[in-house]
């Protein structure tokens, strides 16, 4: 018994002798995680000791407020999320999309621009893409992955299979551009530009029957759902039914109508009055044909999102900007942020409302429970992050990491 005492006293002294102020601070949440530069000897014990006791795991520690060495690429800050970076490389890493555990995105091979997919925990990163040109805007939806690129005379759209492995070119014509691409359930939609005249098309990758939609003038951030595609054209808001093939127009005013967003019935946009340069944001209900506002202030309310019943957007308020939610169900608004910085890039799936948030050095990514009202820090570290989406309780964003703001890499959070 008195060897085990003596032993204990001995191990406890070698602890607080190799283990500096700043090590215990981590453990405790005051977390600076500052090494001294002299004790050249311990840091490397210190950082084995770190990764040894994550890798097992400490029922108690994940709680805390921590970011774990960098050789593990994984950080627990808080005990609903856990956010690792997906790529480490020089270059730049941008334009994410997520579904489930699948993220792709387009990365910067040095020459041009080609795609990348990654397919969870046990996978490693595909490049799907190389080539001479450049790929862009991937979107990504069950086991289908599609983007547009350039063949060296104008631009096409591919389709991946991720079960398969097998990439299809869906367009292939001369001297016409095709992009915009987005893609929801079996539905891929993107626009067509001949020099002289646009055009829509609706692909069903189940019947793999291709369907155009006339439109007169060029559309904006098109957006498609199960049965509906939404888009911006001249300041207006229309609508395709991709079941009946009609179009109808939502809005015929004097202002800009634009950033329409659908999901379900419902469909959400920022209406712009561009002589009082008021800001406000309005909801439209397929089933019903109502428009309703969902704002009427003189604020600046912009960059709406929506989620079946639920609109996010951003309200600045004069000094800053904050994120707002609405329920459609309960006509109720919630203030999600209340503080002095800025608040942006709002993104709302289920249960949770994501964003980027201003700490005074740089923007973090925060959560906001819609069930319990929790809100969540998912990073905090000296990285620019600006928020892309949530789907599930997955969240995927890029970062600003390299030297002279010349890097982007992408990561992605579970909660």
């Amino acid at each position: 018994m008195k060897k085990l005492v003596i032993i204990s006293i001995l191990i406890i002294l070698l602890c607080s002798t190799i283990v500096s102020a700043s090590f215990w601070e981590f453990l405790t949440g005051n977390a600076n995680f500052n090494f001294n530069t002299q004790e050249k000897e311990t840091k490397p014990q210190l950082f084995e000791k770190l990764n040894t006791l994550f890798k097992k795991g400490i029922p108690k520690l994940v709680n805390l407020p921590v970011t774990l060495p960098s050789q593990e690429n994984i950080a627990v800050i808080s005990p609903k999320c856990v956010y690792k970076q997906v790529t480490h490389n020089s270059l730049g890493d941008i334009q994410p999309d997520i579904y489930g555990d699948y993220v792709v995105w387009i990365g910067d091979d040095g020459n041009d621009f080609e795609i990348y997919f990654y397919g969870g925990e046990e996978t490693s990163i595909s490049q799907l893409t190389n080539n001479n040109y450049n790929e862009g805007n991937p979107r990504i939806y069950g086991n289908f992955i599609v983007w547009y690129g350039d063949d060296g005379q104008d631009l096409e759209i591919y389709l991946y299979d991720i079960n398969s492995g097998i990439t299809t070119q869906l367009t292939n014509n001369q001297n016409i551009d095709d992009d915009s691409n987005k893609i929801y359930g079996k539905n891929i939609v993107w626009q067509s530009f001949d020099g002289y005249n646009y055009e829509l098309s609706v692909y069903n990758i189940n019947t793999n029957i291709k369907n155009t939609i006339p439109i007169t003038q060029r559309a904006m951030e098109i957006e498609v759902d199960e049965d509906y595609i939404t888009w911006e054209s001249n300041q207006e808001i229309f609508m395709y039914d991709i079941n009946t093939k009609t179009i109808t127009q939502i809005t015929n005013n004097n202002v800009w109508d634009k950033s329409p967003r659908i999901s379900g019935n419902k469909i959400v946009w920022t209406y712009y009055d561009l002589n009082s340069h008021i800001f406000d944001i309005y909801l439209y209900d397929i089933f019903t044909g109502v428009t309703s506002p969902v704002t009427q202030d003189s604020k600046y309310d912009d960059s709406p999102q929506i989620y079946n019943n639920t609109v996010v957007w951003v309200k600045n308020d004069g000094t800053d900007s904050e994120i707002y939610s609405y329920n459609s169900n309960t006509s109720l608004t919630q203030v999600i942020t209340n503080n002095s910085v800025q608040d942006r890039n709002p993104n709302v799936y289920g249960d949770y409302i994501a964003w980027s948030s201003y700490d005074g050095h740089d923007f973090e990514i925060f959560l906001y429970d819609i069930k319990d009202g929790s809100t969540t820090q998912i990073t905090n570290e000296s990285i620019t992050h600006f928020f892309k989406k949530i789907q599930g309780n997955n969240l995927v964003w890029y970062g600003r990491t390299g030297p002279y703001n010349s890097d982007y890499e992408i990561f992605m959070a579970k909660c």
